[in-house]
């Protein structure tokens, strides 16, 4: 996985590391994305936004559209917003 040494704050809360997911799943980018924003979200401090990272990196895998993922993500902001 490289130089653990170099992992700090969020990378360090689990037992299992995102990268080491990404790299035995062969996941693509955005795939990986998806898992690295969710194993780091409880534990950044920003798990909206990193919830609504990982939403448009699953919409952008699952339909290659960045377009259509921009506007997933965009209604999930408004609709976190009017929650608050």
């Amino acid at each position: 996985m490289g130089d653990s040494r170099l992992l700090t704050g969020h990378y360090r809360t689990t037992k299992i590391q995102a990268l080491s997911v990404i790299d035995d799943w062969g996941l693509d980018f955005a795939a990986g994305n998806v898992i690295k924003y969710l194993q780091r979200c409880p534990h950044k401090g920003t798990a909206t936004a990193d919830s609504i990272k990982a939403l448009w990196y699953m919409a952008y895998t699952a339909t290659k559209d960045a377009a259509f993922a921009d506007r997933i993500a965009k209604e999930a902001e408004e609709i976190n917003e009017q929650t608050k």
